[in-house]
């Protein structure tokens, strides 16, 4: 792609309608050039149609259609008709104690984190679409995010998070539904992904998670490969650091206990684990983080 590729900033750092949230209606006359945003983007086509293009694909767009565009990722819109859509534009950080509460819902996963990797890598991928009833509806709660973050009534940003929530919980209750890319097996490896994410805890293995998609183990890790760029084991392993960090983080366990809370059953496997993911022993990461903290509340209180 020749277009000049913009940088923009937070939108909604500059409306301060909200910390966090911003929702952004879309009547197109023409094309909008090659551009990227620092915040998640929530895309819903209303109505008409066109094409969605990035600086390494492109691919048509019509009423219906449900994407999600990740921070810096480079898009633009062309070739449009009538094209009528909505941006929810969300800071995933402020918001990620209630996505995770959507984790056991099979559509949350096709919809915010596979579809994007599978548009980004087939330029004929279909995209997640909604039926002409439930874009009315979305119209709707868009609507009322829009009119409370306008008004900014008491409550308003109270109101705006609840009208989001029931949003996403609702898309991602509709993709749970039906498998809309049978060819990619999108379905069966949503499956995998929520059942991950309720049971890290436990022990996992690779028949648990052929078993859960329905196919054999070599099926599901060439499935996980071409999708994930990982295995499911690789996938597994790393959700589990992950979720190490974030207690490591928040509370005073540990090493051991940290690697017990996370599925882990040898704790010197799990330090061997973490340094190969994060380049470091999960004690000097713990030391890190919370050194930082003391330093950050000396400077402050002086």
């Amino acid at each position: 792609m020749d277009e000049k590729v913009k940088e923009y900033q937070l939108l909604f750092a500059k409306t301060h309608r909200h910390p966090a949230l911003e929702i952004v209606k879309i009547d197109f006359q023409d094309s909008m050039e090659l551009h990227r945003h620092a915040f998640e983007e929530l895309v819903i086509i209303l109505n008409g149609y066109g094409v969605h293009f990035t600086d390494k694909n492109e691919y048509k767009i019509e009423k219906g259609d449900v994407f999600v565009i990740h921070p810096s990722e480079a898009h633009g819109y062309r070739n449009v008709n009538k094209l009528e859509l909505v941006n929810i534009l969300y800071d995933a950080k402020h918001y990620s104690s209630f996505l995770d509460g959507l984790n056991a819902l099979p559509g949350y996963h096709t919809l915010f984190k596979i579809e994007p990797k599978m548009r980004a890598k087939y330029d004929k991928f279909k995209n997640l679409q909604l039926s002409s009833n439930a874009v009315k509806y979305v119209r709707t709660i868009t609507q009322s995010i829009d009119e409370e973050l306008k008004y900014r009534s008491a409550g308003y940003k109270y109101m705006a998070d609840i009208a989001f929530f029931q949003l996403a919980g609702f898309l991602a209750r509709r993709f749970s539904k039906i498998d809309w890319n049978k060819s990619y097996n999108l379905h069966n490896l949503s499956m995998v992904l929520a059942y991950i994410e309720e049971n890290y805890k436990k022990e996992i293995s690779l028949n648990n998670l052929a078993e859960i998609a329905n196919m054999s183990i070599s099926s599901l890790s060439r499935l996980f490969k071409k999708t994930m760029n990982k295995t499911p084991v690789k996938y597994l392993v790393e959700f589990r650091i992950n979720k190490a960090k974030e207690l490591l983080e928040k509370n005073k366990m540990q090493i051991t206990e940290t690697a017990f809370a996370t599925g882990f059953t040898d704790s010197n496997y799990f330090s061997r684990q973490f340094k190969q993911i994060t380049g470091i022993s999960p004690r000097k990461w713990k030391d890190r983080i919370h050194g930082a903290r003391n330093t950050l509340y000396i400077e402050v209180t002086e």
